[in-house]
């Protein structure tokens, strides 16, 4: 399985992972993927976090929510 963020990238919405996106549930958790793979780039990017801590912290918190 290719891990939802990696150096070079990060994967957002339902392509992060498997979600039921025709309940509320689905749709609700495709945007809040969406988010958090932008607010990561943005802090890589704007604040100069390093990518390898943006990628962990959006890996982990992936895996714990789904």
């Amino acid at each position: 399985m290719t891990p939802p963020a990696g150096l070079g990238y990060f994967i957002g919405g339902n392509a992060t992972a498997v979600i039921d996106t025709s309940s509320s549930h689905g749709v609700l958790r495709a945007l809040m993927l969406g988010m958090m793979a932008s607010h990561a780039i943005f802090r890589v990017v704007h604040d100069r976090i390093p990518n390898t801590y943006a990628i962990r912290v959006y890996n982990d918190w992936i895996s714990k929510g789904f």
